[in-house]
């Protein structure tokens, strides 16, 4: 049903960086929209985030403040585990940080100007009745009612008591484990793959100063069995993008059969068994050493082994696979962006990309007329899912040939004979 409101409304599930995409998409569009999102602070996890040819356009389009948001990357490098190179290539690509997507993006669409990150002079969004951001905020559910062509949606405040609203056009972006999917696939839930990622953050001036020099401008790899490392460097406090003053950022997946061991890796501090991820801070250290640092040794290379041991608060997170049947429901007056439409495994370092995607595809398809909603079922669905499949499957290909077969770059040597303490304290800086 079309729209006739003089202004459409929506909602967006989900306040990070898919919702936040698709906000500015429907704002730009005329709509008035509120962002409910369920955390109550912003959490980074220190993520890296690899900026793909959708992100860019995204901010190419939308961004008004004019900030630099990505570190560029020239080479693309290879390692055996005594570090020599296996191979190496020249390329062109930006990396950056989901915190500094976050408030740029919130600098785009309310106006939120985060300290340290951007200053009051810059280009941004002014705060005014068009846009709205809730945090400490649940939705509960939503129904369609064709009659009147309209989403209620029933959302909860932290401590607080159930409210509703009225709305033309309701976006999930709550992520992999989105519970509004649920009302549409409820058996449709996030699958294991066999293996998780141990994530951190080290401060570029803590490496070592040949460690930096090999490691900075690139982005690296090793793989071993049941085993894929790479790093590559992101922006650091404050999204800093001033050499020195970055962080690099790790990805290290490891096989884990479903069984105890797994179970003592997701387990944290206060003894809850976390379903798919435990977060910077909250790993027990007696995990963090029997199962991140007593690994090192035999499955990376000396400039690997650094940042691992030099992670203060390293975190942890699971693959999964799980993908949507369709996305857009009710006309168009419900749909699905980012990774509630699509979870693929984080290989394909497209899951913003994906979401930029789904925002551009989004104003590409309601640009003529906003409020045609029946528009997305015809032309922005089929799209989108054609994308999500494709990087569904590539990630599934791609992880499973690092885990579990033989990655055609797969280290073969020896690491040399000196202990972990003597590489750890040979150059240290000053």
């Amino acid at each position: 049903m079309a729209i006739t409101d003089s202004v459409p409304t929506a909602v967006v599930s989900g306040g990070s960086l898919s919702g936040l995409m698709a906000a500015i998409t429907l704002k730009d569009l005329g709509y008035r929209v509120t962002v409910f999102e369920r955390s109550t602070t912003v959490e980074s996890q220190g993520a890296g985030i690899v900026l793909g040819k959708w992100s860019s356009g995204f901010f190419n389009k939308f961004d008004k403040t004019e900030t630099e948001i990505s570190v560029p990357i020239s080479r693309r490098q290879f390692f055996n585990l005594d570090g020599s190179t296996i191979t190496e290539e020249e390329i062109k690509l930006g990396v950056t940080s989901w915190d500094k997507l976050y408030y740029t993006l919130r600098a785009n669409y309310d106006g939120y100007i985060q300290q340290g990150y951007l200053n009051k002079e810059q280009n941004a969004a002014q705060k005014d009745d068009k846009t709205d951001y809730f945090m400490s905020t649940v939705v509960v559910s939503h129904a369609y009612n064709p009659d009147k062509g309209k989403v209620t949606v029933t959302y909860r405040k932290k401590e607080g008591n159930e409210s509703q609203t009225e709305v033309d056009l309701f976006v999930c972006a709550e992520g992999a484990s989105s519970s509004s999917r649920e009302l549409y696939f409820p058996d449709l839930t996030r699958k294991y793959a066999g293996y998780l990622a141990f994530r951190g953050l080290v401060p570029e001036k803590e490496l070592k100063p040949e460690t930096a020099k090999k490691l900075i401008n690139s982005i690296s790899f090793l793989h071993a069995e049941d085993s894929q490392f790479l790093c590559y460097p992101i922006p650091g406090p404050g999204g800093s993008l001033v050499p020195g003053e970055r962080h690099m950022n790790f990805v290290w997946y490891n096989t884990y059969p479903e069984g105890p061991i797994l179970d003592k890796v997701l387990t944290d501090k206060q003894g809850k068994r976390r379903p798919f991820s435990v977060t910077t801070g909250s790993m027990p250290t007696s995990v963090v050493e029997e199962e991140i640092h007593a690994k090192t040794r035999a499955k990376l290379s000396p400039e690997c082994l650094e940042l691992v041991m030099k992670t203060k608060h390293p975190f942890v997170q699971v693959v999964t696979d799980v993908i949507s049947p369709a996305g857009v429901f009710h006309d168009g007056h419900v749909i699905l962006v980012g990774d509630a439409f699509s979870g693929a495994r984080p290989h394909t370092a497209a899951s913003t990309n994906k979401a930029a995607d789904h925002a551009l595809r989004l104003h590409e398809v309601l640009k003529a007329d906003p409020r045609n909603l029946l528009r997305l079922k015809e032309a922005w669905e089929p799209r989108s899912m054609e994308y999500s499949n494709h990087l569904f499957h590539i990630g599934k290909r791609i992880g499973d040939l690092s885990q579990f077969d033989v990655h055609p770059m797969r280290a073969d040597k020896e690491i040399p004979d000196r202990t972990l303490e003597d590489w750890m304290k040979v150059g240290e800086p000053k």
